[in-house]
């Protein structure tokens, strides 16, 4: 018979289990939450899927209908000290008390958790829910919702269906060169090769099963393709024999189109966030080469005229000796003589903070509102006013991704000339490509999450992964088109 175990002064009392009430946690679902593709809006009755942190009251907080009591076991997200605060873009320190990141499990629900001081361990606390403003967060919920108030969800733990089985292959990260696609699974050592979108070849290694970030990266060329990220670095030739080149903690990564790899290697991989990198060049015939980096902290690495470029600024510590000077510059690495040369410093405050580079030609280097063009003295030319949250490169084009448009946004309608037809009730996002003289959009596609990865074929067709493998249709304000890789998948045994 099943029942309860109760222990009362030592002996074993076997009893039927009490009705369990149900499980309704409220979450804040605010509205920048859903306007930026963080969460769908709540509608009564649908199952959702929210990546929550809780935010712990303060003594003096008043009671009300969402602050809640809660058990959870707390356990640290990484080993790494605690955050203190950092610096603002123009070099002023915060001075915030130290925040340990904690990861709380509770009763049907995980969230993160910004704790104030060090705790472990079954914890007691009183605060709220609410959606996480972040990609990376590996920490979720799922309910269905029993009501809503306002930008309050109150979700229903107990009425959700399971989730369905895991696909075979989850698409992380996508690479492509002349008919060949590779894709690589988000979290598994899997990689397949699709040749012209029915041959398809499975590539395993033992490796590492990753968490949730940072995930890996593929790169190929006319021989096979690299695999990186923070297990190493690996090479697969066309048939799938994958060797080890350098078995380094990689952070960031580019290769040209011949198939030379520049890799950022952590030196401490104990703390993803110690700037403390290696340089490496790794050749497809395994020949690695150690490119002195000192003095320079790399926030972006990119493929760009036969070489690599990188956005450099000088290491930043609390104790910053006087003489630092925050301005970014550009340098160049050169594949045959395996050196840096470095550009002046760019003064480009007006549009700030520069984080990213995207390997066009020429490059263009990026900020909130602007694109300014690199030129071959490593500076940069006149700027183009233009809206974007990020750029890429491929083929000798280049694409951004935009929030929609909206007749109240800051462009209307543009770059389409009305509202965008949307083939489902969910978030997209705009991908443009851009005239490479003009800097204009000459293309635009509606996407269902920002693309972290994007690659053309010998065909043309552009390649990304936005919720799934998908192809851009050649229709201004169309939306991007599923290829189902699961089904090809699921119709070829496994080869290797």
């Amino acid at each position: 018979m099943p029942g309860s175990l109760f222990w009362d002064s030592g002996l074993m009392d076997v009893r039927e289990p009490a009705h369990r009430p149900r499980r309704v946690i409220p979450v804040l679902v605010a509205g920048l939450a859903v306007s930026d593709g963080q969460a769908r809006a709540p509608v009564v009755g649908e199952v959702v899927g929210y990546h929550l942190d809780f935010s712990e009251s303060s003594a003096d907080d008043e009671p009300d209908a969402v602050l809640v009591t809660v058990r959870a076991r707390a356990e640290p997200v990484s080993d790494r000290n605690p955050t203190t605060g950092g610096r603002s873009w123009d070099g002023t320190p915060h001075r915030y008390p130290p925040i340990w990141p904690v990861r709380l499990h509770g009763d049907g629900w995980e969230a993160t958790w910004p704790a104030h001081r060090p705790l472990v361990g079954e914890v007691e606390l009183h605060g709220r829910f609410g959606v996480v403003i972040a990609y990376d967060s590996p920490t979720r919920v799922r309910g269905r919702v029993a009501a809503v108030d306002g930008n309050w969800a109150y979700l229903d733990l107990d009425d959700v269906p399971r989730l369905p089985l895991r696909p075979a292959l989850v698409p992380g990260a996508l690479a492509v060169h002349e008919g060949d696609l590779w894709v690589a699974d988000t979290r598994l050592p899997l990689v397949v090769r699709v040749r012209d979108r029915t041959e398809l070849t499975r590539i395993t290694w033992p490796g590492a099963i990753r968490g949730h970030r940072p995930g890996r990266q593929l790169h190929a060329d006319a021989t096979g393709a690299w695999i990186t990220g923070p297990d190493g670095i690996r090479r697969t030739d066309l048939a799938g024999t994958v060797t080890l080149p350098d078995p380094g903690y990689t952070t960031r990564t580019a290769a040209t189109p011949e198939g030379t790899l520049a890799a950022l290697i952590l030196l401490d991989p104990t703390n993803p966030r110690d700037p403390d990198h290696a340089l490496h060049l790794i050749e497809p015939t395994g020949q690695v080469t150690d490119v002195p980096i000192a003095g320079r902290s790399i926030r972006s690495l990119v493929s760009a005229g036969g070489g690599f470029l990188l956005l450099c600024t000088q290491p930043d510590t609390i104790d910053r000796p006087p003489d630092w000077d925050g301005r970014p510059w550009l340098a160049r690495l050169d594949t045959t003589t395996r050196q840096l040369v470095d550009g002046p410093r760019l003064d480009l405050s007006d549009d700030g903070p520069f984080q990213t580079l995207i390997g066009s030609d020429p490059a263009l280097l990026p900020g909130d509102r602007t694109l300014h063009p690199v030129t071959t003295e490593l500076t940069v030319g006149p700027s183009t006013r233009i809206r974007l949250l990020g750029g890429y490169a491929a083929a000798g084009r280049v694409w951004i991704v935009r929030h929609p448009p909206h007749p109240s946004g800051w462009d209307g309608w543009w770059p389409l000339d009305g509202p965008p037809r949307y083939p489902e009730a969910r978030r997209y996002w705009m991908l443009s490509e851009l005239d490479p003289d003009t800097l204009q959009p000459t293309l635009s596609t509606l996407v269902p999450d920002i693309p972290e990865h994007l690659g053309v074929d010998d065909q043309g067709t552009v390649w990304i992964i936005a919720d799934g493998v998908r192809s851009l249709p050649r229709t201004n304000g169309a939306a991007a088109e599923l290829f189902n890789l699961t089904a090809l998948l699921n119709s070829k045994p496994s080869n290797h």
